[in-house]
């Protein structure tokens, strides 16, 4: 929505959950885990903010970086190791809720989250005006600094729940998750309507984007097509 890319959310992911993973593992307590894990997100998002508004570098190159730092600390903090017996740590991503999925409780949740935050808040309104115009949005009294990095905050927020759910759901703490979601995330966004060069898009848009792409990926399954077919 602002124009900016991030392509450090495979990678953050990995490291938010892996140290959520492990912050469980030694306190046993799901709620600090989650905090930790969406902590480390956070801040790993915050930086990429403060090095694209402070330092003015360009969106693709700092969080191209991230990408390589967030996936090096993860792969140091674990020395390149799956975290096993993690417990009940696994409920969230496998358990549910009578008879709807936790993940899926999740999703609407967010989904509703950030339909409400982008329609109905300051914050939406002056993402869409940055990356509508952003002189415009500048002279029409937006900070344009503070909005970027609270976007990108708001990401950290989003991809630490996300690594949360991953390690939960794949019953390990795993430092080579999430390689290549970045590329899947723009994807998913595009096709649910939002626009690289920014000012257009929304939640329920990208829900849509993430159930085409989930629905292909699960239809080639049940069709027992070949996984390398599938990339093609």
């Amino acid at each position: 929505l602002t124009g900016m890319i991030d392509l450090s959310v495979g990678s953050v992911m990995a490291v938010s959950g892996v140290v959520s993973v492990s912050v469980y593992k030694i306190a046993g307590s799901m709620i600090l885990a989650i905090a930790v894990g969406i902590a480390v997100a956070v801040v790993c998002s915050a930086i990429n903010g403060l090095v694209v508004t402070k330092l003015s570098v360009p969106p693709f190159i700092a969080t191209l970086g991230m990408l390589t730092v967030a996936r090096g600390v993860s792969l140091l903090y674990t020395n390149g190791q799956n975290i096993y017996q993690i417990g009940d740590y696994k409920f969230l991503g496998q358990g549910s809720i009578g008879e709807i999925p936790i993940p899926i409780i999740f999703m609407l949740l967010v989904t509703v989250a950030m339909w409400y935050i982008l329609n109905h808040t300051p914050f939406g309104r002056y993402c869409y005006a940055i990356g509508g115009n952003e002189e415009a949005a500048r002279a029409s009294g937006v900070n344009i600094h503070k909005t970027k990095i609270m976007a990108y905050i708001v990401s950290g927020v989003l991809v630490g729940l996300a690594g949360v759910l991953f390690m939960s759901r794949v019953n390990a703490g795993l430092p080579n998750a999430g390689i290549g979601y970045e590329l899947d995330t723009i994807s998913i966004s595009v096709i649910g309507g939002a626009s690289t060069a920014g000012g257009s898009g929304s939640a329920m848009g990208t829900l849509c984007g993430a159930f085409i792409i989930g629905i292909l990926d699960n239809i080639m399954n049940l069709l027992g097509v070949q996984s390398y077919v599938q990339q093609i």
